[in-house]
């Protein structure tokens, strides 16, 4: 996944699945309900199974590039769901972005919490 300069999700859980990331571009932020960690090229980030808030921030100039790996299979179509409203989010207000995104969330198993949770 590409993520643009100071670009993440909200902090998330899902209870479901693992998620893990390798960093090959950038500098990211993680923020789990365990901790923080600043992963650079090269780090590997493992959200376990079972529910785990956490969320990440690209704290780079430049885009950051990230391995996501999901398992089971499934949240890929979040992926691609949310890159195509974000394609044409633009003209949308924020409040009816908010909205939107938040039914794709929910949509797939997703629970989200405020953006200063896990500070």
């Amino acid at each position: 996944m590409s993520v643009p300069p100071g670009a993440g999700p909200n902090p998330h859980a899902h209870a479901d699945f693992t998620e893990t990331f390798f960093v090959l571009e950038g500098e990211v932020s993680f923020k789990s309900q365990l901790g923080s960690y600043v992963a650079k090229k090269g780090s590997f980030v493992n959200i376990p199974k079972g529910g785990i808030v956490h969320g990440f921030k690209n704290l780079s100039d430049h885009p950051a590039k990230l391995l996501c790996t999901v398992t089971p299979a499934g949240l890929d179509d979040l992926f691609e769901e949310m890159a195509e409203f974000m394609e044409t989010a633009l003209s949308n207000k924020e409040s009816e972005m908010k909205e939107k995104i938040m039914a794709i969330f929910e949509k797939y198993g997703q629970q989200m919490f405020p953006p200063d949770y896990l500070d």
